[in-house]
């Protein structure tokens, strides 16, 4: 796991560890609040807005819109494949349109 702030990991980690996933090893998660650089991750998570997401490379992307314990674990939900992301973009990203969701 890589970005966001100390909370947000704390936040995250231990979402995840309640799901049921592993943390310090496997896939890189990097969480990204607006206006933070690209990210190298195989998880890019944005928390506070969508954008970010156009300059990261990596195969997954999430829009978050969240800090929360509770956003967090819905997350971990999904990442862990407990939960679906139904939610659609309401702004565009890059070649993603308003509407665009789950690929």
């Amino acid at each position: 796991m890589t970005g966001g702030t100390e909370q947000d990991r704390a936040r995250f980690a231990a979402a995840a560890r309640q799901a049921g996933i592993g943390v310090g090893a496997g896939p890189v998660v990097a969480l990204i609040g607006y206006g933070e650089g690209p990210v190298t991750a195989d998880v890019a998570v944005a928390l506070d807005a969508p954008w970010p997401l156009e300059k990261s490379a990596a195969p997954a992307k999430i829009a978050l819109y969240g800090r929360s314990q509770e956003a967090f674990e819905a997350l971990a939900a999904v990442l862990a494949g407990k939960a679906t992301a139904p939610g659609k973009l309401p702004v565009a990203v890059g070649a993603q349109g308003p509407g665009a969701g789950c690929k």
